[in-house]
């Protein structure tokens, strides 16, 4: 049996990010090969304006460091999920050209986004055929110092970052390993 703490992926730490608040749930994997959780909400934004601040990084980096003494968490990996308010997502579908179109004009535009913040932004791109013809494609974009913000408070506090997505993606991932893919999208 692996430890509990072993890095090799027995434990994982599901962490979302909002505006003031880590969402964490750690599952771990029994030695029946099941998986159990635990949960806990704990608030990172004390004095600091935003995450893109120098104070807002040391608090993030002590909140995470928290949850890593609270939940023995010790090189452990960590996927991170982020909101709209730190994320944009953007989507194309349609023929391989209208989609390659599509996809210059968003990656064009990624630095107007200023509701995540002034400097440079960082790009994800994910591309998946239909068919021979239809493509879907998928932008997202963050800007780097919160992405470096990121990887600095996880580094300092013992995590092993290993994914950082949108919370759609997440949210996405999470259906599909409840076998909820089969529903069509709804809005009600």
């Amino acid at each position: 049996m692996k430890k509990r703490n072993d890095p090799n992926g027995e434990r994982i730490a599901a962490i979302a990010i909002d505006s003031s608040e880590l969402h964490i749930c750690v599952s771990t994997q029994q030695e029946d090969a099941t998986w159990s959780c635990e949960t806990r909400v704990i608030p990172w934004r004390l004095e600091a304006t935003s995450l893109n601040t120098e104070r807002g990084q040391l608090e993030l980096t002590e909140a995470v460091r928290r949850i890593v003494v609270e939940m023995k968490l010790t090189g452990a990996a960590a996927w991170v999920s982020l909101p709209g308010s730190y994320c944009v997502t953007r989507v194309a579908t349609g023929d391989e050209e209208h989609v390659r179109d599509e996809l210059t004009q968003m990656h064009d535009r990624s630095e107007l986004y200023l509701s995540l913040g002034h400097g440079p932004k960082a790009l994800a791109t994910s591309i998946h055929a239909f068919d021979a013809r239809h493509r879907h494609a998928s932008l997202w974009v963050v800007n780097q110092r919160t992405l470096d913000a990121l990887v600095a408070a996880f580094s300092k506090s013992g995590l092993r970052l290993e994914r950082v997505e949108s919370s759609a993606v997440s949210l996405a991932r999470l259906v599909g390993r409840m076998r909820g893919e089969d529903s069509p999208p709804a809005l009600i």
